[in-house]
C-alpha cells in the first residue's frame, strides 16, 4: 500500500477505514503531535470520532457541519 505523511495529511492508496481503524490511527496522530482531519461521506462517524478524540484527551470539541450552514 502506497503511502506518503504530510503535516496536515496522512494519505493511502486504500483510504477506506472502518470506524475503529480511524478512531485508532486518529489518537495514534494525536499522541504523536500530528493534527488529525476527518473527512468523508455524511454518516460515517466522523463527528462520533472527533467527539471520542476530545473526551480522551481532554480537548474542546466544536463540531461544524457545513450542510447546516
Amino acid at each position: 500500500m502506497e503511502s506518503y505523511y504530510h503535516p496536515f495529511f496522512f494519505h493511502t492508496a486504500e483510504t477506506a477505514m472502518n470506524f475503529n481503524e480511524a478512531y485508532a490511527l486518529s489518537v495514534a496522530m494525536l499522541k504523536a503531535n500530528i493534527p488529525v482531519a476527518l473527512w468523508g461521506a455524511p454518516g460515517i462517524g466522523k463527528s462520533a470520532i472527533g467527539a471520542l478524540l476530545a473526551k480522551e484527551f481532554n480537548l474542546e470539541f466544536i463540531d461544524i457541519r457545513l450542510s447546516q450552514r
